[in-house]
C-alpha cells in the first residue's frame, strides 16, 4: 500500500470498530454466546496477557474463556479451522478482520554489564554484531525481510546456541554466552537491549477474529487489549 492507502486503511478499520461498538451498545450484557476461544502466540509478555484476561473476566463473568497458546503458525491454523474465535498474534496491514495493537522494533538483547551496553551507545551497527556469539531463539521474529537485510549486508551471525525455550535463551544471555534478537516487549527486566542500525525489522502485534465472531465479545476483548497495550505504543 502507498502511504495514503495505509492511512485510509487505518481510518476504515477505526470506522468499522466504532460500528461494532455502536452495535454492541444495543446488545444485552448477557450475550447469547457463553464461550470465548482465544489463541495467543507464545512470545507475548505474560503480564499483558494476564491483565487482558483479568479485565475480560470482570466484564464478562458468565462467559467461559478458553485459551490456546502456540506459535503464530499454530494459531493461524486454529483460526482457519474455526477452533478459535480470536487470535492475538502477528498481523500486517492486509490481515483480514484484524486490528493493530502495537508495533515494536527487534532489538539486540545483552547482559547489563556487556561492553557494548557500558559504552553508553544507544545503537550498534549490524556488522559489529558479527563479532558477538549469537543465541538463536527458535521462535525468533526474523522474518524474510530481516533475513534479506542480513544477506544484503553480507552479515553472517556466529550462531553459538539454538534454543527452543525462551527462558533458556535469555538465561544464556544473562550468563554472558552471547546476545539474541527479540521484540522490545519480550526483553526481561534484568537484561539490557540496544537498537540495531540498518535493521528495519518490526513486529506488529494485533487481534484477528473470525468473520462470525460475536460483536459484543469482540468489542470487550479489543478494548481490554488496547488498554493493556498502551505501554508499547
Amino acid at each position: 500500500l502507498t502511504p495514503d492507502g495505509r492511512r485510509f486503511y487505518q481510518h476504515a478499520i477505526e470506522i468499522l470498530r466504532q460500528c461494532d461498538i455502536a452495535r454492541a451498545n444495543f446488545i444485552e450484557a448477557a450475550t447469547e454466546k457463553n464461550q470465548m476461544r482465544i489463541g495467543i502466540i507464545d512470545t507475548l509478555p505474560q503480564t499483558v496477557i494476564n491483565n487482558v484476561i483479568r479485565e475480560v473476566r470482570q466484564k464478562l463473568p458468565d462467559v467461559e474463556i478458553e485459551i490456546w497458546e502456540g506459535s503464530p503458525e499454530q494459531i493461524s491454523k486454529r483460526l482457519t479451522q474455526n477452533k478459535i474465535d480470536f487470535a492475538w498474534t502477528n498481523v500486517n496491514d492486509l490481515t483480514p478482520n484484524a486490528i493493530t495493537l502495537w508495533r515494536e522494533p527487534i532489538v539486540a538483547v545483552m547482559p547489563p554489564n556487556h561492553v557494548v551496553i557500558n559504552s553508553h551507545a544507544d545503537s550498534i551497527a549490524l556488522r559489529d554484531l558479527e563479532k558477538i556469539p549469537f543465541i538463536f531463539r527458535s521462535r525468533c521474529e526474523l522474518d524474510a525481510v530481516g533475513r534479506a537485510e542480513l544477506k544484503t549486508a553480507g552479515i553472517r551471525l556466529k550462531v553459538k546456541v539454538r534454543a527452543e525455550r525462551e527462558d533458556f535463551a535469555f538465561q544464556l544471555v544473562r550468563d554472558g554466552e552471547g546476545f539474541t534478537f527479540a521484540p522490545r516487549s519480550l526483553v526481561p527486566d534484568d537484561l539490557a537491549f540496544i537498537r540495531v542500525l540498518d535493521f528495519t525489522v518490526r513486529r506488529v502485534i494485533g487481534l484477528q477474529w473470525q468473520e462470525s465472531a460475536d460483536s459484543f465479545l469482540k468489542v470487550v476483548l479489543v478494548e481490554a487489549a488496547e488498554k493493556s497495550s498502551k505501554q508499547f505504543q
